[in-house]
């Protein structure tokens, strides 16, 4: 098998394992030098899995707010939604295919 450089070669049941292996522990009682560093160690890796899916969105917004454009409230309430809602595996591939990305497009048996 070739080695998983991108989210959306992942399989979308290995993305979602991943995705749920990645979800921030809230128990812990005493932050140590560890646990702080594997805590990075996991926003990095949730960062690369979630493959900046908003980006788009909150550029338009960023922009209307500079006033370089002009959007309807409707549509920065939607943006907003959008931003808010939480990342899938199909966002991930929808914009691996707008950026022109190679995908495979798995399918889990």
């Amino acid at each position: 098998m070739d080695a998983i450089d991108h989210p959306w070669q992942l399989t979308e049941a290995e993305w979602n394992a991943e995705r749920s292996r990645l979800r921030p522990n809230f128990v812990q009682e005493r932050v140590t030098k560890h646990c702080a560093s594997q805590a990075v160690a996991a926003m990095k890796r949730l960062e690369w899995l979630l493959f900046d899916v908003h980006a788009e969105p909150r550029a338009r917004l960023e922009a209307a707010r500079k006033g370089e454009i002009r959007i309807s409230r409707q549509e920065a309430d939607d943006l907003l939604d959008l931003i808010q809602s939480p990342i899938r595996y199909s966002d991930v591939v929808a914009r691996a295919i707008a950026l022109g990305c190679r995908y495979e497009g798995h399918v889990d048996a």
